[in-house]
């Protein structure tokens, strides 16, 4: 913050912040804008209700909102990542568009990106350590990411 006030923020300087408000902002206004609505909230509730619908909703969400900003950038590739920040803008937009649960259904999209942009570069961060756990299903060892703490 400049002054110490909510009200004139100061630029991030992270390219993952950036990257994540951008991201945000852009799968918004495909659900805001009224040529696109329509077609995005039959996709979210299509993709609750069928793993087909669900993949096509992934798959128009990584063609229209994803590639086109990873292209020009040099984020880490992680498949996994890119499903978990998908998934956090499929849930604010099934809670905005779908549930229509207050007050998300009702916050200006400025609003909604400022909240929810932090979670999504949370999930894009290249991790500075690793823990291991093991599958309860499968008894195999897993290696999962930690995200360096205090980074912004």
């Amino acid at each position: 913050m400049c002054c110490g006030c909510q009200n004139h923020p100061v630029p991030s300087l992270d390219p993952v912040d950036d990257f994540a408000e951008v991201l945000t902002r852009r799968f918004l206004t495909l659900c805001e804008n009224p040529r696109t609505r329509d077609r995005m909230v039959a996709l979210v509730q299509g993709a609750s209700g069928s793993a087909k619908g669900g993949r096509r909703l992934y798959a128009l969400i990584n063609r229209v909102v994803v590639h086109p900003l990873t292209s020009r950038t040099s984020l880490p590739d992680s498949s996994i990542r890119w499903e978990l920040a998908t998934s956090q803008l499929v849930g604010i937009a099934t809670l905005r568009y779908v549930v229509r649960l207050e007050p998300m259904a009702s916050l200006p999209v400025e609003d909604v990106v400022r909240l929810a942009a932090p979670g999504v570069a949370a999930v894009l961060r290249r991790p500075t350590a690793r823990a291991e756990e093991v599958s309860e299903r499968t008894g195999r060892r897993i290696v999962i990411p930690v995200p360096r703490l205090g980074s912004r």
